[in-house]
């Protein structure tokens, strides 16, 4: 729904429009765009594969490629230079507004196909929330 300002008294704090829950003046969220260094944190479980890493975003909108190389450490031990590819989508406009804003969804072509959330925090950083791994952690990438 998109909200007009009729007059003054309907405009609340910062000059959004009174009774708005979202902020619909942000426009365009950051880009996942350039490099990233990437790592698995938080881990909810002992079983939770590890792995740092080199990552290449190609800021395409929206829907884009995650590329690179990460270093693994699982129960056979650790494995380097693992090449990694993933697909995001970021959402589309609904009447010129980002309804979720920031987040998008994440498919890993080279981890069969685990899927994730993936939140744009910072133009300098995002978290991915892997969505059907048994023993996940929050992975972490910055600039």
């Amino acid at each position: 729904m998109k909200q007009t300002r009729k007059d003054p008294d309907q405009v609340g704090t910062g000059g959004a429009p009174k009774g708005v829950l979202r902020d619909e003046r942000r426009g365009h969220p950051p880009s996942v765009s350039g490099s990233y260094a990437g790592l698995a944190t938080n881990p909810a479980t002992s079983g939770v594969n590890i792995f740092s890493g080199e990552f290449t975003a190609d800021g395409a909108d929206p829907t884009g490629h995650l590329t690179g190389t990460e270093d693994i450490g699982d129960t056979t031990g650790p494995v380097s230079g693992v090449p990694f590819t993933a697909t995001y989508s970021m959402p589309d406009y609904v009447d010129g507004i980002y309804t979720t804003y920031g987040r998008g969804s994440v498919t890993m072509v080279s981890q069969s196909g685990t899927s994730g959330v993936m939140y744009v925090i910072s133009p300098s950083k995002l978290v991915i929330l892997p969505l059907n791994d048994p023993n996940p952690s929050v992975w972490l990438f910055e600039h």
